[in-house]
Formats: structure tokens, C-alpha cells, sequence
């Protein structure tokens, strides 16, 4: 069965960010999750996440970044953290849904963004980027945070885990505290509620000590932490069908954890089916879900 699409645009200031509706096909509706891209990834292809969150009974709200890829305003050229962060509770906001997964880079910005965020949140961080300029040293081979300083031109151009955006990015980082290890235990300390870290064990790019670290190092009775390993030698896990079935796997039993739903009888969907119905999905623009537009 084709998991029927929505897509829905959300106001930020006089720009649009575009969510897309994933609808559960689940007899049993457990609940909305918010789903966020890895960087460099559009909504629109997180369809084999959304697949396994919507089979067990979620509802998914999956935006596109602005100043990204995908349908959001801006291109991602100008991407910066501090935007994503804006976006996130912007759809926290407008969904009213407090349980989010997020991949790879975009944790970092979710992490900041529940940090400031008012109430209480239930977290599942998927490859989880703790340490953004460790991440994008070992992805790009270039020590941009230590290239770009404040004398630079910031519209020279960075290849920022296969993007080209503009030495802003950067900076953004740095300034608004989303750069080290010490930053994201900073932010983690201020965030009520439920937190797992799902994380390989021989990622290149995001070395599971410094997850390690980092939830150690997080001292308060606030935030309920939690980390599970997966053998997994690569960051991207789209690119392996085996792996992100794994990752997709653990995340949505986390997930139904979360929502206190027995996750022992969690549906695992057929891979073939997911990619036929890749190409038989049909979007409805404009249905409101109790959104405002």
C-alpha cells in the first residue's frame, strides 16, 4: 500500500519551509513523529524512513530545510545551522508534536533547537554529528574551522560533506556554538526529556568515542539518555540497503518505546515494497491537518 502524501508550506517570516506529510497505513495510529533530513537531503527522499515510522503507526512531518535542498525558499549555498534551527521549532510549533528523528548532521541543529525549545521532547538521533568541525574534517579533508576565521571572505566557497556553501556556514557554526564537543554537551544539559543516540560503531565521520563522551559528560536529571550501537563502517546509510534497514529498524522501536507502544511487535516492511511504492505515491497539496498555511 502507497503511503498517501500532504505537503503543507510553514510561514518563517516572508518565507516558506515546506513539510511533507507522510500518512500512517497502520490499522493502529500511534502518534506524530517529526523527521528530520541528513544534510544535503530532501524530504522527498526520506521516503523509505518515513515507510517504516508510517507502518507502525506514525504520522511524519518531514521538512525541507530553507536555504537547502528541496522546495524550501533559498538554496543551499547559504546554508547555515542557525536557519535549521529556526525551522525546527518553527514545525514544533506549527505541528504541536514533540517527538522528532533526526540524521547525521541536522542532529546538531535539533539538538540546539530542543535546547531552547520550552517543553518537553523525545529525541532519537540517527548517525549523530556531536563534534561539526571533527565531521566535516574527516568528511571533506579540509580543517575549514580552522581556515575561516573572522578576517575571511565568507562567501568563498566550502565543500561541506559533498555541498558547496559559502565560509558562512562556518562561522554561523562557530558563533552560535554548534561547532565542538563541549557546544553540544552545553546544549544537551538544557533538553527535557527523552534522548537515544543510535550511532555505529566504526562510522568515519562521526566517531562513536565522541558520542560516547558527549552523553557521559551530560549532567542533569532532566534529559532520560540512551545509546545504541549498530556494526555499521559507513555514514551515508542510504547508500546500503542492509544497513539503513537497521538504522530504520532501531529507530522506530525507539520510537514506539517512546510512545510506550510494545515495540516486540514491530513491523518491519518488505524493501521491495518500499521502493515500488516509491514510485506510486501521489501528493496532495493543500489539506490543512489542523496546520495553519
Amino acid at each position: 500500500m502507497a503511503i498517501k502524501h500532504d505537503e503543507i508550506n510553514i510561514k518563517a517570516g516572508k518565507e516558506n519551509i515546506v513539510v511533507m506529510i507522510y500518512g500512517t497505513f497502520s490499522e493502529n495510529y500511534v502518534g506524530d513523529v517529526i523527521l528530520t533530513p541528513a544534510y544535503g537531503i530532501t524530504a522527498r527522499s526520506m521516503f523509505s524512513f518515513a515507510y517504516y515510522l508510517t507502518a507502525n503507526g506514525y504520522r511524519v512531518y518531514c521538512l525541507d530545510y530553507r536555504n537547502h535542498v528541496g522546495k524550501s525558499t533559498g538554496d543551499i549555498m547559504y546554508c547555515k545551522l542557525s536557519t535549521q534551527v529556526e525551522d525546527v521549532l518553527a514545525i514544533l510549533e506549527a505541528t504541536k508534536c514533540n517527538k522528532i528523528v533526526s540524521l547525521s548532521l541536522s542532529c546538531r541543529s535539533t539538538i540546539k533547537a530542543c535546547a531552547e525549545y520550552n517543553g518537553s521532547v523525545d529525541l532519537v538521533l540517527v548517525t549523530p554529528v556531536v563534534n561539526t568541525a571533527k565531521t566535516v574534517f574527516a568528511a571533506s579533508g579540509v580543517d575549514y574551522f580552522t581556515i575561516v576565521d573572522d578576517a575571511s571572505d565568507l562567501t568563498q566557497k566550502a565543500n561541506i560533506l559533498g555541498n558547496v556553501v559559502q565560509y558562512n556556514f562556518v562561522q554561523d557554526a562557530v558563533q552560535n556554538k554548534m561547532d565542538s564537543l563541549n557546544s553540544t554537551i552545553e546544549d544537551l544539559a538544557k533538553i527535557k526529556g527523552n534522548l537515544t543516540c543510535i550511532a555505529g560503531d566504526l562510522d568515519p565521520w562521526v566517531d562513536i568515542n565522541d558520542v560516547k563522551y558527549v552523553l557521559d559528560a551530560v549532567k542533569t536529571d532532566m534529559l532520560t539518555i540512551k545509546l545504541n550501537t549498530i556494526h555499521a563502517a559507513a555514514h551515508k546509510i542510504n547508500r546500503n540497503p542492509v544497513v539503513a534497514g537497521k538504522y530504520y529498524e532501531e529507530s522506530t522501536r525507539e520510537c514506539l518505546n517512546m510512545s510506550n507502544v510494545d515495540s516486540t511487535n514491530i513491523i518491519i516492511p518488505n524493501m521491495k515494497e518500499v521502493i515500488r511504492d516509491i514510485g506510486y505515491e501521489k501528493i496532495k497539496v493543500g489539506e490543512n491537518h489542523g496546520i495553519s498555511k
